[in-house]
This record gives C-alpha cells, structure tokens and sequence, in this order.
C-alpha cells in the first residue's frame, strides 16, 4: 500500500499557545485493533466482505497517523491485541510510539489509558480508527478548549464521540464518564455531557463527524472525498485507496492474517 501524504492545508497549521498562555504538554492517543480480518469493522464486513473491511480499518490508521504526525505533544497508538503490537507499529507513521490496551471493556481500557496518561501531561486526547478525516486543526482545537474546560468531546453522527480528551491532573470524577456506558449505542455522547454536567465538570463539544462503520457511512465519505479530491492530495489519496480496496480486496493484503473458526473456517 503506498504512503499517505502528508497534510499540508492552511487548516492543518498549529494555532497559538491558548488563551491562559500556559504551555500545555498533550498527548495524542489513537485506540485501535490490529487489522486481522474478522476482528474489526465486523458490521462493514458484513455488507462488503471481511478482507475489505479490515484493509480499510488499516488504511483509515495509516491515513490518521500520518496526517497527525505532528499533532499534540506526544503521539501513542494504543494497540490490541498485544501480539501484534509490535507490527502495528512496524505499519504506521515512525511519529508515534506503540502501547498495549489494558485489560476490560472499552470504558476500562480508555480510563487506564487516561489515568496513565495524566500522570506525565497535562492534557490527553483520545481517538479511534474510525473517522480518517481527522485532522491536526481538530486536535489543536480540541486541545485548545482544555485550556478552559475539562472535558472536551468531539460528538459522532451515530450518537457517540469520535473525540475524548481530559485536562488533567486525574479527577476522580472522571470515572463516571467510563464505567457502566453502553458502548456502541446511539446514548454514549448524550449520558457523557449529562454525567460532566452532574458531577460540575467544564465540558466542550468542537465540530461533529461521523465514524464509518457502515455501507451508507462508506458511500458518504466517498462522495464527499470525490467533490474534495482535486484540491487535496491527502483526499485524493485516501479515495484512491478506498476505491482499491472495494475493487481488488485480495491485493496488497499484507496483514496475512484471518480469524478462523476451530474448523479452520474463516469466520
């Protein structure tokens, strides 16, 4: 698979220290799975083949890490399963170094990842592999409003966040935001804001998106890259490859790997 370029845009341009003028140091978390075909994107796969879906899961962090190369302070891919974090990391852009995820459900891993996080800066910011439009003005953005809040979310069309991010030092309050949510529904973004809101938390929303996780979402995200394309090289790119994938999901599938039943049947 060739290389993201790039982002180069006038919008992708680092803005100034926040309005208190305290130099923030903020890491950059990307929380994601490793591209094994099966594992990832199951509800896409469903629709265009499991193979498709994982090598769009890859490209997606390929794009994302690239294209954030610069952003935040520091930059970690948070990595499951632990087994293939090291060639998660032989994969994707040399700015950001590999964690493993630690063990529980969704909520526990990002609240280890936060509580960890914070120990060493003072603000952290969280993303998945979901919404490969992110760009280093939304993390600067995001970034900036932890300079007044302490909670920012970047809200997800379907009703989740494809954006968390927390200043720091650890609240003991912040739990609430991850213990007993019921990921993966249309009620994560709306229990989030009312649980800041109930424990006195500052919380800010920047610019919603949408997480492609479906057919409809894929087909949006294509038309939207064919209108942009011919001023982005960066979206141009990542159309082409979009459309490789659906085309020939059998080439360049270098992940080489496939869940299988105990039968040796792909799942």
């Amino acid at each position: 698979m060739s290389t993201p370029p790039e982002s180069t845009s006038e919008s992708a341009r680092l803005s100034t220290v926040p309005d208190d003028q305290t130099p923030r140091t903020v890491i950059l978390g990307l929380m994601a799975k490793f591209w094994t075909a099966g594992s990832v994107k199951t509800r896409l796969g469903q629709r265009i083949g499991m193979h498709q879906s994982a090598r769009l899961h890859k490209l997606f962090v390929q794009v994302l890490t690239q294209a954030l190369a610069k952003a935040g302070d520091h930059r970690v891919a948070v990595v499951t399963p632990t087994a293939k974090a090291k060639r998660f990391g032989s994969q994707i852009s040399t700015a950001w170094t590999v964690d493993h995820q630690s063990e529980g459900d969704l909520g526990q891993r990002m609240m280890a990842w936060f509580i960890h996080s914070l120990q060493r800066n003072q603000s952290a910011i969280l993303i998945g592999g979901d919404c490969p439009l992110i760009d280093v003005a939304t993390i600067q953005n995001a970034s900036d409003q932890l300079a007044r809040h302490d909670i920012v979310l970047g809200p997800a069309i379907d009703g989740g966040y494809y954006l968390i991010g927390l200043r720091g030092p650890w609240d003991k309050r912040f739990e609430r935001l991850f213990v007993d949510m019921p990921w993966s529904s249309d009620q994560v973004l709306s229990i989030t804001q009312q649980r800041s809101a109930d424990a006195g938390l500052r919380i800010a929303t920047i610019n919603p998106r949408e997480d492609i996780d479906t057919v409809e979402a894929l087909d949006r995200l294509r038309a939207w890259l064919r209108e942009s394309n011919a001023t982005s090289e960066s979206h141009r790119f990542l159309h082409e490859q979009i459309q490789a994938i659906l085309d020939d999901p059998w080439e360049d599938d270098s992940s080489g790997d496939v869940l299988t039943d105990s039968k040796g049947r792909v799942e």
